[in-house]
């Protein structure tokens, strides 16, 4: 497909690459896809470990800068998506904290520890929502293909 054809591209789902892609390649891409996910719900219970999740996307990209276009690729979708999420996953946890601490300083202890509870709860979605997605990454990897991810900003280029 040329520039022409953005429209005709999905939003998100298969991309098929435009010849055969090397075995080592699709390896590397379904490690980076995976890891990323991992390491986003390991994130849930170690709080800046969340960032982790941008590791092996950023290492994959910058070892396949020139010579794996195909590679590169796919990690320049993951970190895209990883940034995304762990920015939000990131963002809920500071605005957890700063509610908490500024209604136990207002001796409303039961009603910072229950919007504790739910800001966790909406990361806890959010990570088994990447899980899940860079899941479904690798295995459409795996088959030889590409994969785009919804809902994610496109920061790297």
């Amino acid at each position: 497909m040329s520039d022409r054809d953005e429209r005709l591209r999905p939003a998100y789902g298969i991309v098929l690459p435009p010849r055969p892609v090397p075995s080592s390649d699709i390896t590397w891409a379904l490690v980076v896809h995976v890891l990323g996910g991992v390491l986003a719900v390991i994130g849930l219970y170690h709080n800046l470990w969340v960032l982790a999740a941008l590791v092996p996307a950023i290492v994959l990209l910058l070892t396949s800068r020139t010579d794996h276009p195909w590679r590169r690729e796919e990690a320049r979708n993951a970190l895209n998506f990883q940034i995304t999420w762990v920015a939000a996953t990131l963002l809920i946890q500071g605005i957890a904290v700063l509610a908490a601490v500024l209604l136990v300083g207002a001796h409303q202890g039961t009603l910072a520890l229950g919007l504790f509870a739910v800001f966790l709860l909406i990361q806890s979605v959010i990570a088994l929502f990447d899980l899940v997605v860079s899941v479904l990454a690798a295995i459409r990897t795996r088959n030889g293909g590409g994969f785009r991810y919804p809902l994610k900003l496109e920061l790297v280029k």
